[in-house]
């Protein structure tokens, strides 16, 4: 049950996962989040894969990377678990390697196409970052400017910021909050993207995606059990080797 509950989410990767490669009106509604400039046409699925952190080999990370009609690269991640350093040095440095990999591709620095990340945080706010949606891109604070031709930025939406009575709600807000709340919003017309996701969620579960994301949940629970046994095993045998020096400095004194 504690199972099921977890990746029934609609936050949970796995289902955010098979959303975004399938929907492809919400993983345009996604990707133009994160340009203001011009319009998005349409986006394709470049790469889906799944991989483990460096931290602990067990956490997993689905990761999608898009493509819009004019090339430029878009990297979609969920994060639900709390972000901390490594997770956010691990943004960058995926980004940085996206940016690298444009660049073996061709001869001329100009065809090299910006990323663009997208990090949805449904866990604590990341310390430091008040705010919804933060933008970051190179900038120069003194003299209020970007860095002409900047070819990495990242947006950071902190759903426990969300608050729809305080924002002009667009459709993207509206999914924001079927994340967070694994519900939609009743205030207003749910939009029929939306109506679609929950549709889509519907058929996730009982699928291929739904049993590998059990499955994966399964082996992190055992991991977690065991560490949490070992972390016992190792407080008795801390407690019991305090003791025993305990002991034996009295048997010397007593001496």
């Amino acid at each position: 049950k504690e199972i099921i509950s977890i990746i029934n989410q609609f936050s949970h990767d796995a289902f955010f996962h098979y959303l975004v490669t399938r929907h492809s009106e919400i993983r345009l509604l996604l990707c133009q989040q994160m340009i203001k400039e011009r319009t998005i046409i349409s986006t394709t699925v470049e790469n889906s894969i799944l991989y483990s952190s460096i931290e602990s080999g067990k956490k997993y990370v689905l990761d999608i990377v898009a493509k819009d009609d004019q090339g430029d690269i878009y990297n979609i991640e969920m994060q639900c678990y709390r972000t901390d350093e490594n997770d956010l040095k691990r943004f960058q440095v995926y980004g940085f390697r996206l940016t690298q990999n444009e660049s073996n591709k061709g001869t001329n620095y100009k065809d090299i196409r910006p990323v663009r990340q997208l990090i949805i945080n449904n866990s604590d706010p990341i310390k430091g970052l008040d705010h919804y949606i933060h933008h970051f891109q190179f900038y120069d604070h003194q003299h209020k400017v970007s860095l002409p031709y900047n070819l990495n930025e990242i947006t950071i939406v902190q759903l426990a910021y969300l608050n729809m009575e305080s924002i002009e709600i667009k459709v993207f807000d509206e999914l924001m909050y079927l994340f967070k709340y694994n519900r939609p919003y009743d205030k207003i017309k749910t939009d029929k993207k939306i109506m679609e996701a929950i549709e889509m969620h519907d058929n996730y579960k009982g699928s291929n995606e739904w049993i590998l994301a059990a499955e994966r949940e399964r082996d992190e629970l055992a991991r977690l059990s065991d560490l949490r046994e070992w972390e016992e095993a190792k407080k008795g045998l801390e407690q019991w080797a305090e003791a025993q020096k305990e002991m034996d400095q009295w048997g010397i004194s007593k001496k």
